[in-house]
Formats: C-alpha cells, structure tokens, sequence
C-alpha cells in the first residue's frame, strides 16, 4: 500500500498529465502563461519562433551558464525517455567539466530520508535494475530519476534528496500537486540546498525535478524562492511531443486540446518545427512572463525506445562508468543519441 501511495515521479511536478479544469496547475503555471503572452502581444509569436534553433548533437549547454548563477535548474515533464536522455547528457557535460565548478546534484526523484541508502548503494556499486529497490523498497522509482542520480554520482558531485516524506502522509500525488503541497515541499527543497550554501562558499548545484518546482513565475516554486534569495537560477525547461501511442499529431490536433495538453507542441506545430530537436533561447522580455531562461524541445519519437533502454542498462552495467571520454557515449546518455538520430518517418 505504501508503494502505491508513494508512486510520485509520474506526476509530481509533471507537465504532461492532462489538464481538465483550470485548477490543474499543469494549465495554470505552465499552458496559460503562453498563451497569455501570445493574446496579450501578437508579435511575441515571431520573436519566439525567431529564437528557436536545431538542436545540433554537439550543442555546448555551459555557454547557456551565467557566471554568478550558482544553480541551473531542469525543469522536465516526468517520464519521457527522449527528455530523460538530454538531461542526462547535459548532467554528464557540465559534470564532466570540472572547470565549471559543479559541486553538487540535487534531486526530486530522492527523498531526503532515502539519501544515505543512495549513498550506500553506489558504495556497493549496487546494479542499476536492483537500485531502487536497495534504496527504498517502498517507493516505486523511475529511471528517469535513478539514472540521473548515477550520472551525478558516479562524476563526482554529491547528490542531495529534495523530496519529504509529506507525501505519502499526506496521500501521495493528490496532495503534492495541490498549492499547500507545492508549496510545502518547494520551501523544504530550499531549504537543503540554502543549507549547504550556507555552509560552502563555492557550492554549485545542478538540480533535476519537474517543470512546476522550476518556473520563477510560480510564487513560492523553487526557482522563486532561489530567485528570491539572490541565487538568480538559470532555468532550463523541457517540453516534447506527445507519445507516438497517443496518435496525436500537428494534422489532427485540434486547436482547444494544443492549448490546453500541449501548449508547445501545438505552437511549434504552426510553424512545421514539431518534428525537430530544439532549443530556445527565450528573449529577456518574455522570461519573466514565461518563468523561464531555456526551453528545450525534444520530438518524442519513441519508435527506438527499447532499444535505446536496453543500450542503456546494457552500459549502466559496466564497471568502467568513467572511461567515456564522450559524453554521448556515456552509458547515461549513449540512447540519446540513438533517439536524436532517428527520423519523424521511422
């Protein structure tokens, strides 16, 4: 029973479970302030589109890194694979150098009760397919997060457990995603990262969580508050299509359900960019608005998805973690690439 009360990386935070009401803070935080700019400044539409570029495989994430910023913030919609493996090779990137001064990864997929049998289990070199279940066999983790986690590690930075135990007390994903909820566990997330800012000076963080705890136009998110603080976090969102399973594409969308499940998706459907990889530098008037520094769109082309997992868990595997000179050949982000390559038409 506690199992499936804790069930809460699919949702929490997520972008992507649809909306039915405008009390979903999903279309609250996320959908409606598009399309709020798009109404209120028409011309929004072609500055956005303007910035939007090809993603190329060798895109360099650290030249995004304001200096003084002290946390770069992944905001994602929880459980995609082609968004699992970028931020997994954006984690592997900037862990990789060294020069850039990452010291620690903080994460919603760990509560900070499970931390030091996290910590345990990479001791013991635990296998990925048994790694959740070392670390809480209460608790149903997604690769997403214990990937990600194992990147991090494994290149040195230390992983910091955001999440509390709130929210199976409280009735699992019901009551996380409630404005008492977010709010709650935000404050807390703030909270262990201010602690070790407080006490190392030169602490800088990557953290991974969803889009909601991210955006610095949500009061009291996380990147509020970090904001707030003097952090000045850049934030980088992740958006993709929806599941090929979902037979949901930019011919037979309508235009009420783009607007309301898939904003971008229905925005970079306009303009025949939905089936690219993307990035978007968001242009400073419109980050305010839109509570974001980044956006990056990644088609979610999910026809390779097995075989890009089984590559993955293949490589996990290996014990010589760190020979990857590459990081897309990183065990972490090698099905990335796979996924990046692979056609619309596939």
């Amino acid at each position: 029973m506690k199992k499936l009360l804790f069930i809460f990386f699919l949702l929490l935070g997520a972008v992507y479970a649809p909306a039915q009401s405008t009390d979903d803070p999903n279309y609250r935080y996320f959908y409606l302030p598009l399309q709020r700019l798009l109404a209120q400044n028409p011309s929004a539409e072609v500055s956005l589109v303007g910035a939007a570029q090809i993603l190329p495989d060798n895109y360099n994430y650290a030249a995004l890194l304001p200096r003084q910023s002290r946390a770069v913030l992944l905001g994602e919609i929880h459980d995609r694979d082609a968004i699992v493996r970028e931020i997994n090779h954006i984690i592997s990137q900037l862990g990789k150098n060294k020069n850039l001064g990452f010291t620690h990864f903080a994460t919603e997929f760990l509560p900070q009760s499970s931390q030091k049998a996290f910590e345990e289990a990479e001791r013991k070199n635990i296998p990925f397919e048994q790694l959740g279940a070392h670390i809480n066999p209460n608790i149903e983790f997604y690769d997403s997060g214990l990937t990600a986690m194992r990147t991090a590690n494994r290149l040195g930075l230390q992983v910091v457990g955001l999440d509390i135990d709130d929210i199976l007390e409280k009735g699992g994903t019901a009551w996380a995603l409630t404005d008492e909820g977010l709010k709650k566990r935000n404050e807390a997330w703030f909270s262990a990262m201010d602690n070790v800012f407080r006490r190392q000076d030169r602490a800088r963080f990557m953290v991974h969580c969803g889009s909601l705890h991210s955006q610095y136009n949500i009061e009291n998110s996380l990147g509020d508050l970090l904001k707030r603080a003097g952090t000045d976090p850049l934030v980088i969102l992740f958006e993709s299509g929806p599941d090929t399973a979902e037979q949901l594409t930019c011919e037979n969308i309508s235009a009420s359900a783009a607007r309301y499940t898939y904003g971008w998706y229905e925005f970079f459907c306009r303009h025949g960019l939905a089936d690219k990889n993307l990035i978007l530098k968001v242009p400073p008037q419109y980050a305010d608005k839109l509570g974001m520094d980044v956006l990056v769109y990644i088609h979610n082309h999910n026809a390779l998805r097995d075989m890009a997992k089984k590559d993955m868990e293949r490589l996990l595997k290996e014990t010589g973690f760190l020979k990857y000179k590459d990081s897309r050949t990183h065990p972490d982000s090698t099905a990335s690439q796979i996924l990046r390559r692979a056609t619309f038409s596939q």
